[in-house]
C-alpha cells in the first residue's frame, strides 16, 4: 500500500515537473475564464453609457415623461425641441450640458440624438466564443486569449429607458472583446483586456 502511494506521489511530482520544464499549461475552460473576466469588471469603475434616441425612442420618452415638446418648427414639421423633465434629468445628460433635445437630422440624414446615462454602469462578460493559445505581451511563455462578449449592464435603469436603448439598432449594447490570460502560481489568472 505504501509503495503504491509513493509511486502515485512520485508520478504526480513528475507530471508537475514536466509541466514546469516544458512550459505546458493545463487547458483553460469557459467555466474558468468567464469568472476571471467578470471579477475584473466587478472591480473596475462603472462608467456612464452613451446611446442614441431614434424616432420611436423619442415617442417612448414622451410617454415616459422624460421630456416634453416645447417648440415646433412650421417651416420643417419634422423638427422640434424637447425639454428634459425633472425625471429625465435624473436619468440622462445631453451634450454640452443642455436640457433641450434639438430634434433635427444628423449629418447622415437620420433623426437621432445622442445622450448619456446619468447612472454609471458596469460591464458583464458573457458568451465565450473561443479560447486560443497565443503569445501575450507581458506574459512569460504562451498565454491564452479569450474571445467573449462585453455587455453594458442596463438592468438597474427603468424599463422605459431600457426599451429606448434596446429598440434602436444603432445602439451598441454588446461588443466582441478579447481578454489575455496568464498562468500564475499553478492557476490561470486574468492579465488584460485588449483595447
Amino acid at each position: 500500500m505504501f509503495a503504491r502511494i509513493l509511486r502515485t506521489s512520485l508520478l504526480l511530482v513528475g507530471v508537475a515537473a514536466l509541466f514546469t520544464l516544458t512550459g505546458c499549461k493545463p487547458e483553460l475552460t469557459n467555466e474558468q475564464a468567464l469568472p476571471l473576466i467578470q471579477a475584473h469588471y466587478d472591480q473596475a469603475a462603472a462608467v456612464p453609457m452613451n446611446f442614441k434616441v431614434d424616432q420611436s425612442g423619442l415617442q417612448a420618452g414622451l410617454l415616459a415623461k422624460y421630456w416634453i415638446l416645447t417648440k415646433l418648427y412650421p417651416q420643417n414639421k419634422a423638427w422640434g425641441d424637447f425639454t428634459l423633465t425633472d425625471a429625465g434629468k435624473k436619468l440622462i445628460k445631453l451634450p454640452n450640458g443642455k436640457d433641450v433635445i434639438e430634434w433635427r437630422q444628423d449629418a447622415g440624414g437620420k433623426f437621432q440624438y445622442e445622450v448619456t446615462t446619468v447612472a454609471a454602469l458596469k460591464f458583464k462578460a458573457r458568451d465565450i466564443h473561443e479560447i486560443r493559445n497565443e503569445v501575450v505581451p507581458g506574459v512569460k511563455g504562451p498565454g491564452r486569449v479569450v474571445v467573449f462578449m462585453e455587455t453594458h449592464d442596463i438592468a438597474a435603469l427603468p424599463n422605459e429607458l431600457q426599451d429606448i436603448i434596446l429598440h434602436n439598432a444603432n445602439n451598441k449594447i454588446a461588443e466582441k472583446r478579447q481578454a489575455d490570460m496568464d498562468f500564475e502560481n499553478g492557476a490561470w489568472a486574468f492579465h488584460n483586456i485588449e483595447q
